[in-house]
């Protein structure tokens, strides 16, 4: 049975994706493939197909995590009931409950939108954008925070859930643009803001501190859910900006695994060996650097320092 449902859909990605050809096939036959891959596996609620064509990119964000565990070695899990996480994996006698999320450009009702990359008035013109960077973080801020409330408030307090166990939220930011050196996701996590250079016998790059950001009424949003012990139960952030059409040749290849050094329940470097890692290192009260590992090697490739 396909994947794809005849029904009315106003999710046009979906019914581009479902009745289109050119790359929308390619795209339409590897969510195929996914959606076999994962129901074999018994991965995905009874609902997924339905719920699929009001909210394509967020069903396909999770079918695509799941094929991804499943290719990587990590058996995933199903948690069976109401009120639990999209997946459960075990490895290193450690297990990790993940819950999957995508963050989506806002509701322009109440502001804080993240605006559309303007069009050129011809093509092959080119058209200069400043990366909304604000909006950005507002956006993965309120995803992390929804997700801990989850966790804090039902995930954690089922039966199945170990007060040992690492949680994880997995997180997609496709819909909010992906540029710049150092991802935004992990600006937001530790409070990163500008990059600065510092000329003297030598040039020494480094980012500012950026502490916190404002909404458009006013009110303040606070950073660096990882530089404290407010969200010591979060182990990790593992980050995508995958979609279903923009993919890498390999499941997961984009994936990025920033680690909470505040956490309570720490994940081992191996389990997301695939994945590049961000390794926080303190170097005083005011200053710090990121160990960054490469995927498969977990061997530091560079550091960037903070300030």
């Amino acid at each position: 049975m396909s994947f794809f449902l005849s029904k009315d859909s106003n999710d046009i990605v979906y019914r581009n994706v479902r009745d289109l050809d050119g790359y929308f096939l390619k795209a339409r036959n590897f969510t195929e493939w996914l959606w076999i891959k994962c129901k074999k596996h018994e991965l995905l609620d009874s609902n997924h197909q339905q719920e699929s064509i009001k909210h394509f990119h967020s069903r396909f964000w999770e079918k695509y995590l799941g094929a991804t565990l499943l290719n990587r070695g990590l058996n995933p899990k199903k948690p069976l009931g109401e009120g639990r996480t999209d997946f459960v994996v075990t490895k290193d006698n450690v297990t990790i409950h993940i819950e999957a999320v995508v963050s989506g450009k806002g509701d322009p009702a109440k502001g804080d939108v993240v605006p559309e990359p303007p069009e050129p008035e011809k093509p092959g013109d080119c058209v200069t954008y400043d990366l909304p960077e604000r909006q950005i973080q507002l956006r993965l801020t309120n995803s992390i925070k929804t997700k801990y409330e989850n966790w804090l408030g039902t995930h954690s307090k089922k039966p199945h859930v170990s007060d040992n166990d690492p949680f994880v939220i997995a997180l997609n930011g496709n819909q909010l643009g992906h540029l710049g050196s150092l991802p935004m996701i992990v600006k937001v996590l530790f409070s990163v803001g500008p990059l600065t250079y510092h000329f003297g016998r030598t040039v020494q790059p480094y980012y500012q501190s950026k502490p916190s950001i404002n909404k458009l009424n006013g009110k303040e949003i606070i950073l660096g859910h990882f530089l404290d012990d407010a969200h010591s139960q979060i182990s990790g952030i593992l980050y995508s900006h995958v979609d279903c059409v923009n993919r890498p040749k390999r499941l997961g290849g984009e994936f990025i695994f920033i680690h909470n050094p505040h956490s309570e329940n720490k994940i081992p470097l191996s389990v997301f060996s695939f994945c590049k890692q961000y390794v926080y290192k303190k170097i005083n009260e005011t200053s710090f650097w990121f160990d960054i590992i490469e995927p498969g090697t977990l061997a530091i490739s560079s550091n960037v320092a903070t300030s």
